[in-house]
């Protein structure tokens, strides 16, 4: 493999450093306006790092001008005081706990049923087995809309309407995105594994968690991250099947909150500041093995 030249370094490294500022400044901007005072929000010039003093002593400070022009111009005093509303008026912990509940579920559902499916259509050869996968993968053609209505009757007639069941009990039967890429992975295994393994005596399941289970850790991972991520920031689903106060997810507490607060923007951001953080620290922890099982799947198959 050929390496980059000093020149290209410097070219790469400056265009994934152009690319990660442009993704990263409205993450930034979010945090900052939530931390900023209300009459520093729409200020102009626009306040751009906080400074070391309560909101008290940057107005003595301005006042008596003993701050530099820039602190003056671009500096501000940051405060919790957003922080502190978000969590009194806004009933953060009861919406947390239904997320995590939603969340918690979906992820175990899938990893379960996805698992399974994938690695009857990887590894177990049975007739038609092609075009029966093609006619799953084919599902994720099937806008949401079209079965959103015959899935309410069915729920509501189950009497599972306003409860969590609606959004974790289909996710035991599969989802087809990620038995997509639960499959791609199972067939980079090696066949002989299975085989010595089927001589040896183990049965199916046996093999699936024993052998196959342990070598997709990366793939495994990185469907759970993407379940929780779905899960987490779902607001279609919760908005459709939950309708009492006590059940409602953070997307839909949060959207309840932007119509009561409309104006109210450093409040807006430090809710949305604190519904962020939790998915992002979970894909900071799972980071390597994300990027190992998206970059491991599809390799074959």
């Amino acid at each position: 493999m050929n390496r980059l030249t000093p020149f290209q370094k410097i070219v790469s490294y400056g265009l994934l450093t152009v690319f990660t500022l442009v993704f990263l400044v409205p993450f930034l901007w979010v945090f900052l306006t939530s931390i900023k005072a209300d009459r520093d929000t729409f200020t102009l010039p626009p306040k751009l790092f906080p400074v070391a003093m309560t909101v008290e002593e940057y107005d003595t400070a301005q006042k008596a001008g003993e701050l530099s022009p820039i602190v003056a111009t671009y500096g501000f005093a940051p405060t919790a005081e957003h922080y502190r509303r978000a969590f009194v008026e806004f009933p953060f912990l009861p919406y947390l706990r239904n997320t995590v509940i939603i969340v918690f579920g979906t992820t175990i559902g899938v990893l379960l049923s996805c698992a399974a499916g994938a690695y009857a259509f990887a590894c177990l050869r049975w007739p038609d087995r092609g075009w029966i996968f093609g006619l799953v993968i084919a599902t994720m053609l099937l806008p949401f809309q079209v079965t959103l209505i015959p899935q309410f009757m069915l729920f509501r007639s189950l009497g599972w309407v306003n409860t969590s069941l609606p959004l974790i009990v289909p996710f035991f039967f599969g989802a087809p995105f990620y038995l997509f890429l639960l499959r791609q992975f199972f067939v980079t295994l090696p066949r002989d594994l299975f085989e010595a393994a089927r001589i040896d005596g183990a049965g199916e399941l046996r093999i699936l968690t024993q052998i196959v289970i342990p070598l997709s850790k990366p793939a495994l991972i990185t469907v759970a991250l993407f379940a929780a991520m779905m899960a987490w920031n779902d607001f279609f689903g919760p908005l459709i099947y939950l309708s009492s106060e006590n059940q409602k997810t953070l997307a839909v507490g949060l959207q309840g909150m932007v119509s009561e607060y409309m104006s109210e923007w450093g409040l807006l951001m430090a809710a949305g500041t604190v519904m962020i953080v939790p998915i992002v620290i979970l894909f900071f922890i799972a980071q390597r093995y994300f990027i190992e099982g998206i970059t491991m799947t599809g390799m074959k198959g």
